[in-house]
């Protein structure tokens, strides 16, 4: 469970990353043409910003699960 999470955690925080930098580009390159669709892409950024919170209750999780080994 480990391992997921932190894959969730980086796949989330690349989305990120990337939607955040796609959003500020399309204020300097982008014309009156595109319009609202720019903030589109803050939105998806927000969106993937909430896969690295689930990512991160999943990573906590599986530090404070008890092994069944130990039982």
């Amino acid at each position: 469970m480990k391992k997921t999470a932190i894959t969730v955690m980086m796949v989330s925080g690349g989305l990120t990353a990337v939607l955040i930098v796609l959003w500020i580009a399309g204020f300097f390159f982008a014309g009156a043409a595109v319009g609202n669709l720019i903030h589109l892409l803050l939105i998806l950024a927000f969106v993937t910003g909430f896969g690295f919170i689930v990512g991160a209750i999943f990573f906590l999780i599986s530090l404070f699960q008890k092994k069944s080994d130990d039982l």
